[in-house]
């Protein structure tokens, strides 16, 4: 009698082990929602192809005061710097002169290259 009830109690003890691994709750971790932060505008400058990419990314940040480089003449340095060449700046003739400055110099050598508007 006592091994037979030895053998129902480890029957039972065996049985539960295995209802209880087989019943585990399984994790499943939860998704990862990465919110994209916002790119830095000196980053967007920095990481422009072209000039005149790089004076659209740095336009919001172009400052004009006086006594401090504004964040958007920094940036744009920056980028000349990393990528700057001679054919983004250089000019077969020029395209200005110090007599058009001083007549209208807010629409004379302000963002506007041979017609582009950056």
């Amino acid at each position: 009698m006592r091994v037979r009830s030895f053998l129902a109690v480890a029957l039972v003890v065996v049985g539960c082990r295995g209802k209880a691994k087989k019943e585990e709750a399984t994790v499943v971790p939860a998704p990862v929602v990465s919110v994209a932060a916002k790119p830095d505008p000196v980053t967007l400058v920095l990481e422009a192809p072209t000039l005149v990419k790089a004076i659209r990314a740095a336009k919001p940040l172009l400052v004009d005061s006086s006594n401090k480089d504004s964040d958007g003449s920094v940036a744009i340095l920056g980028w000349m710097l990393l990528h700057g060449q001679w054919t983004d700046v250089g000019v077969a003739e020029d395209e200005t002169n110090y007599a058009m400055v001083q007549k209208d110099p807010e629409s004379e050598g302000r963002g506007d290259r041979e017609g582009q508007n950056w």
